[in-house]
């Protein structure tokens, strides 16, 4: 034991402080892998315990029913031999009999007595007959506070770990214990070994296809009601083959070689360059050839230009600010804020106002107003064919009515000038302003049996 600790101390001694660190991290996750393993172990034996206890108590009372029936028997079968020799019994008077029976049944009841104790005994002692310790249910509970049960809850005890073969659709599974604080990176080399992988090709991704870090905990791995699953699967391979160019490049630059190496080249370009021009496919350089504008365009940022800087002169971004400020001053004069849909203010127009003969739609002031601007002014822009609006505009699709009414005239909604005098009670107001509080809803019957029938009443 003291060579063991004069060691362990001197390797310690060896260590760095990162190489320290690690191994205090790997005895604290240790520490905590055996302290759940107790506190498994002991669930496990208190469950044996009551397993044990119920047993015990399913053979104490079988034991008992075996006593009950085997008194009776012995009750029967005496009945049945007093019966036949009942006067032999009764005539017995020797007195040594008589003391010899009495003994025999004191041994009987002494033997009985002993073997009760002794059961009694041996169920209240620690230890059974194959001396293992029987603990009791009040040592084996695991006294913890409720902060730390309910913390307990939320932490991820075991992961699920597909590994899925590369180019195949078969799946393995496998469950792995873990601690709280666990790395990913450790799951991941235990999976590896475990199933004879490659630590460096193959990686850990959750089942959103997301990758997981190495430094990073299981615990902090998945949301709240996720599944702790992972799957280990190949990292995507790097492209490893060359483009023409990159052998182009390689190749022998003088020699016979490299003579006919261009002259393959050549011919090669000159066939995907047709191919290219004939169907339209090939490399996105090759496609873009076909357009000059749009080659250039796209290679310029390769071509570094950075002259025109030098041309720029102070004068040139004055000009182009006043083109654009002269450019804005005119579509602000063409076009005024309030009146920019120039379609719609002119069927507004003809429709409120008219061609000036009728009734314009602001005049209203009654009801009989109403009929003759829907009559006159209304009737006349939209049945007469050669009206301004139907002449200049061409209506698509049916006629729709719109009626909006404000409610009943009410004596709160007459404005009160003076706080002198109060409104009469006879005098009721119509609101001055059509909101959605004051919208009246209820069925114009006028207006119904007005258009009713007619084409396009829905």
């Amino acid at each position: 034991m003291a060579d063991d600790s004069s060691d362990l101390l001197e390797g310690l001694h060896s260590l760095d402080i990162t190489a320290c660190k690690e191994h205090i991290r790997q005895l604290q996750a240790r520490r905590e892998r055996r302290r759940e393993l107790v506190e498994r172990l002991q669930e496990k034996l208190k469950a044996l315990n009551n397993e044990l206890a119920a047993r015990k108590e399913e053979a104490d009372r079988c034991k008992k029913d075996l006593l009950e029936e085997q008194a009776k028997n012995r009750r029967l079968a005496e009945a049945r031999r007093g019966q036949k020799a009942g006067k032999e019994v009764a005539t017995i008077q020797d007195d040594q009999q008589r003391e010899q029976e009495m003994d025999l049944q004191t041994a009987n009841v002494r033997r009985f007595m002993e073997s009760t104790l002794q059961e009694k005994v041996k169920r209240d002692s620690t230890q059974n007959e194959l001396g293992i310790r029987i603990y009791d249910e009040v040592e084996l509970m695991v006294e913890k506070s409720a902060d730390e049960q309910a913390q307990e809850s939320k932490y991820i005890d075991t992961v699920l770990v597909t590994y899925c073969i590369p180019n195949s659709e078969l799946k393995y599974n496998l469950s792995f214990r873990v601690d709280r604080n666990m790395k990913t990176k450790k799951l991941r080399e235990d999976a590896c070994l475990y199933w004879g992988l490659s630590e460096v090709e193959f990686i850990l991704k959750t089942m959103s296809n997301a990758k997981v870090h190495d430094e990073l905990a299981i615990q902090s791995c998945f949301r709240e009601n996720e599944d702790a699953h992972f799957s280990l699967v190949q990292k995507t391979p790097k492209n490893a083959t060359l483009m023409d160019r990159e052998l182009l490049h390689i190749m022998p630059k003088a020699g016979r070689k490299a003579r006919r190496v261009a002259k393959q080249s050549a011919k090669r370009d000159e066939a995907k360059g047709d191919a290219a021009t004939r169907t339209g496919v090939g490399d996105l350089a090759e496609q873009m050839l076909l357009l000059p504008g749009l080659f250039r365009y796209m290679t310029q940022r390769d071509k570094n230009v950075k002259q025109h800087l030098q041309r720029l002169k102070l004068r040139n971004i004055c000009i182009y600010l006043a083109v654009l400020v002269m450019t804005i001053v005119d579509i602000y004069m063409r076009i005024p804020p309030a009146l920019a849909f120039n379609c719609r203010q002119g069927v507004l127009e003809l429709m409120t106002e008219g061609d000036g003969q009728g009734l314009s739609f602001d005049d209203i002031r009654s009801s009989d107003q109403v009929w003759l601007w829907l009559s006159d002014t209304v009737a006349d822009q939209l049945l007469v064919p050669s009206s301004p609006l139907r002449t200049y505009n061409y209506p698509v699709g049916y006629l729709q009515v719109r009626l909006q009414e404000v409610q009943i005239p009410t004596q709160a909604q007459c404005p009160q000038l003076d706080l002198a005098y109060s409104v009469p009670e006879n005098v009721t107001c119509f609101a001055t302003r059509y909101t959605a509080s004051k919208a009246n809803t209820i069925e114009d019957d006028g207006v119904r049996h007005y258009f009713y029938g007619k084409s396009g009443y829905a």
